[in-house]
């Protein structure tokens, strides 16, 4: 009789041949919504027309190509409601006047210096009967002590390395529901605007995402009660920082954005906020440490909200997002084999699903498998991929 293994996390449950039934119901892949445009600037006035359908009367404005004093901006924006808009070089571009326009903006919040958002730009505004009011400083960091400053600390501080975005971007949505300001740091040393801005605060909790290798232990010794949330690369940060915020996470709607450019997770960023959604961050293709930690909330997700084209997040299928089987690539939950014997078909529950294979013949290469829910609906073929990798 034919004996196969199947590993999977799991837990470690009596797994009956009741569960398995066979309903010809396939599994309802979440829908898939892309809020896209042209360039930056077109898929960010999307956004801003799928979040904000009628009126604001603040905007926040960030300079589209540079992306250090734009990071600590999204937070500055829930506070006050507002959408996030990019300017266009020196000017303030098409879109983003077209949307202050249609909302009726009357204060923006410009982050970001001189050199950054240009005087002719505000003065563009300012023609337009808005009001302006510039959160700058010297440099990247000071830029994030003002704007903190507008924020406040009474929820806690998050602390992000200043020459990369993605780790920022990866909890912008959580920093910004949550109202806890992003202050940007080198890997050594604290810039003294930031500790002007941290002396004297009550500070609840502070956050520091990125290893000592991104932010040192010297340094994250100097602030009040850390927690410091780590990963061997910007994925598997990505998804533990959505871990350690899970359960202030509403994952019925998941939203995606490219991880080689800013753009279009910043542009997003507050409209993930407002619904309490995660950001996923997805290069060419999901990280496996990606696709186990979304197969293990399939269950809850019904909608993909993708931010930009496909020249950043492919067009997506559900083996490009589901039915990973890796694993837990930080080998924190244990790895149990699981083998029911029954005519070649061995039987694994995770979670609400279950995964067994049918052996149509008398070789081992016939053999297909198969996930289907616990309830005995969605069933659902895996690729001979996934069979091939997890059978032996």
């Amino acid at each position: 009789m034919l004996k196969k293994k199947f590993c999977l996390l799991v837990s470690v449950a009596a797994v009956s041949l009741s569960m398995l039934c066979t309903s010809k119901v396939n599994a309802a892949f979440p829908e898939v919504k892309r809020i896209w445009g042209a360039d930056r600037y077109e898929t960010c006035s999307k956004i801003v027309q799928e979040g904000w359908k009628s009126t604001s009367q603040y905007a926040v404005i960030v300079n589209g190509e540079n992306f250090p004093d734009a990071l600590s901006a999204s937070v500055l924006a829930k506070k006050y409601n507002a959408p996030i808009l990019l300017a266009k070089g020196s000017t303030l571009g098409d879109k983003t006047y077209s949307e202050l326009k249609r909302l009726k903006v009357q204060h923006v919040f410009i982050v970001g210096g001189a050199a950054v958002i240009t005087p002719s730009v505000e003065s563009t505004m300012k023609n337009m009967g808005i009001t302006t009011e510039r959160l700058s400083g010297q440099d990247r960091n000071e830029t994030s002590a003002a704007v903190a400053e507008k924020i406040g600390t009474d929820n806690g501080v998050i602390l992000t390395t200043d020459n990369d975005f993605t780790d920022a971007l990866s909890i912008a949505p959580i920093a910004a529901r949550y109202q806890m300001p992003i202050v940007l740091m080198p890997k050594d040393g604290i810039p003294g605007s930031v500790e002007k801005f941290m002396a004297g605060k009550n500070i609840s909790k502070t956050y520091i995402i990125g290893g000592a290798n991104v932010i040192s232990e010297d340094t994250a010794l100097k602030f009040p009660n850390v927690e410091r949330i780590d990963g061997k690369d910007k994925y598997e940060r990505n998804i533990n920082i959505i871990k350690a915020f899970g359960d202030k996470i509403d994952f019925s709607n998941v939203c995606m954005a490219y991880s080689e450019q800013f753009a279009d997770a910043l542009s997003g960023s507050v409209f993930a906020a407002q619904g309490a959604n995660p950001i996923i961050l997805m290069g060419d293709k999901a990280s496996e440490y990606t696709k186990y930690f979304l197969t293990t909330k399939e269950s809850e997700i019904k909608n993909i909200t993708v931010f930009g084209g496909t020249s950043g997040v492919k067009e997506l299928h559900e083996q490009d997002v589901f039915n990973s089987t890796s694993g837990d690539a930080s080998n924190n939950t244990p790895t149990t084999e699981v083998s029911v014997q029954n005519n070649g078909s061995p039987i694994v529950k995770q979670g609400n699903w279950v995964y067994y294979s049918v052996n149509n013949g008398s070789s081992s290469s016939t053999s297909k498998f198969y996930k289907e829910k616990t309830d005995g609906s969605g069933k659902v073929k895996l690729s001979d991929d996934f069979a091939k990798k997890n059978l032996d």
